[in-house]
């Protein structure tokens, strides 16, 4: 689950709390920025929460027209397919 939650995990203190039991009570590890997501106040609210997953969330720098950064969750998902590389008759394809 990823976007903006509008409270900031170490310091809103009741608010953080509700939200970090909701997700402990689900399974889910919160997965925060290193960096301010608010523009307007020194504030990280918006992250991202994950299970049994590995995720990293970025913070996009450029220009925004919000007042929140925009974030980026990065996952690595392996594929788990067979290998269901195509064959080509060449013989189809003489002249």
């Amino acid at each position: 689950i990823c976007g903006d939650f509008n409270v900031d995990l170490t310091e809103d203190g009741d608010k953080a709390d509700r939200l970090l039991k909701w997700a402990d009570d689900l399974d889910l590890s919160p997965v925060v920025p290193d960096t301010r997501t608010s523009l307007r106040l020194d504030r990280t609210i918006d992250y991202a929460f994950a299970k049994g997953t590995q995720v990293a969330v970025q913070v996009h720098e450029g220009a925004t027209t919000s007042d929140h950064k925009p974030i980026i969750l990065v996952s690595a998902v392996e594929d788990k397919r067979k290998n269901m590389a195509s064959r080509t008759s060449w013989p189809v394809f003489s002249l």
